[in-house]
């Protein structure tokens, strides 16, 4: 359940999970909030902390890249949708347009 409506297609998208970010430049944006969803549903159906029991979760932040857009600003764009998922209450995933 993306936070945001899928967007459209594109020929970059990026991810970011907050320890980690992945881009492909192959990959549309409808594309990668599928990817994102399956990693979501498959930590939040199977992932948790063994010491207190309590459920792993995620917040991931998808945006396209914008021609002529700095690297720089590509990833903190998907950085900020990141954060703004963990905003939203976390096992969250938000797009960000350029």
């Amino acid at each position: 359940f993306p936070c945001a409506p899928p967007p459209r297609s594109s020929p970059s998208t990026t991810a970011d999970t907050g320890s980690s970010t992945a881009a492909n430049p192959e990959t549309s944006c409808e594309a990668a909030l599928i990817v994102a969803e399956r990693i979501l549903r498959t930590v939040q159906t199977n992932f948790f902390d063994e010491n207190s029991g309590t459920k792993i979760t995620v917040s991931i932040g998808v945006s396209e890249y914008s021609d002529g857009e700095s690297m720089n600003d590509f990833i903190k764009r998907t950085d900020k949708a990141m954060y703004n998922a963990k905003g939203k209450g976390r096992n969250c995933i938000t797009f960000l347009m350029p």
